[in-house]
């Protein structure tokens, strides 16, 4: 990341106040988005543990109830199956998630970088407002 000089009188940051509350806004921002991301994660995991746990449960019960080897054998197989697909749908979810996270955050963490580089313009009267 390169930082410009865009200084007037010395002041690298225009109006510090002002930059400054955008910046905290800009940072505000980014930690809400990754905090309301990393819930939504985290549920979803829990969400994929529960039911995974649940259907080896009932895989178990499945398995115990067996008269056959064929039986035993197809249950491993049914069992083998759904895990896979279960898994291949939890990593889109999960994917998913990322892309969202990364999505939101861009937009504070590009504000941040355009105040940095004296790019971003604060709103007079600004640092009154807060």
């Amino acid at each position: 990341m390169t930082v410009k000089d865009n200084s007037r009188d010395g002041n690298v940051f225009g109006s510090f106040p002002a930059m400054s509350l955008l910046m905290t806004h800009a940072m505000s921002d980014y930690a809400q988005t990754c905090a309301r991301q990393m819930r939504e994660a985290q549920g979803e995991v829990w969400r994929f543990v529960t039911h995974r746990l649940e259907a080896d449960a009932s895989t178990l019960q499945s398995a115990l109830a067996c008269r056959s080897m064929t039986d035993l054998l197809q249950v491993q197989q049914d069992w083998a199956q759904q895990a896979s697909t279960d898994y291949a749908g939890e990593a889109e979810r999960v994917l998913d998630i990322a892309g969202r996270l990364s999505e939101a955050t861009t937009a504070p963490l590009g504000t941040i970088l355009k105040v940095v580089n004296g790019e971003a313009k604060p709103v007079p009267d600004l640092a009154r407002k807060g």
